[in-house]
């Protein structure tokens, strides 16, 4: 193997690596913010049903 195909073939895997690890740790941003907006949404929930609770309908009942 030549210097030439050597340099080329490591330029190659370090290149790809790199991708790979770029595209592992965006996929992780992705989760991670999809999760986070997931919690508040379970919180909304959370925090609409507790207000329909104490929600007083008109005619004097809870809703």
């Amino acid at each position: 193997m030549g210097l030439e195909e050597l340099n080329h073939t490591g330029a190659w895997e370090s290149e790809t690596f790199l991708q790979k690890a770029i595209q592992k740790q965006g996929r992780a941003t992705i989760m991670d913010t999809i999760q986070e907006r997931h919690d508040t949404v379970k919180d909304i929930e959370l925090n609409l049903n507790a207000l329909k609770k104490h929600q007083k309908v008109p005619g004097g009942g809870p809703a």
